[in-house]
């Protein structure tokens, strides 16, 4: 999934420095099926167009070693991500 349009607009080649780009469309995740709380969104810090992407896990998120994680980003799936979650 790519982040498409930032604010502030991206610069190709510029290590990230804030105010770190972010994705403009409207961007979530869930674990498990279950809504993530979306702390962070944009470029990671010191990096060359990495996107970082920080959650809470939801309290109420099922556990296992494998548990699906969806980050969506202007409607846009990212597949394949998996998580563990233990209590």
């Amino acid at each position: 999934t790519g982040q498409g349009v930032t604010s502030p607009a991206s610069r190709t080649g510029a290590v990230a420095m804030p105010p770190f780009p972010e994705p403009v469309a409207e961007t979530s995740v869930t674990v498990g099926g279950r809504p993530a709380m979306l702390l962070f969104k944009g470029q990671a810090p010191g990096t060359l167009g990495v996107m970082q992407v920080n959650v809470m896990v939801p309290a109420d998120a099922p556990e296992g070693a494998e548990v699906p994680v969806v980050l969506r980003i202007g409607g846009v799936d990212a597949g394949g991500l998996t998580l563990t979650v233990r209590r």
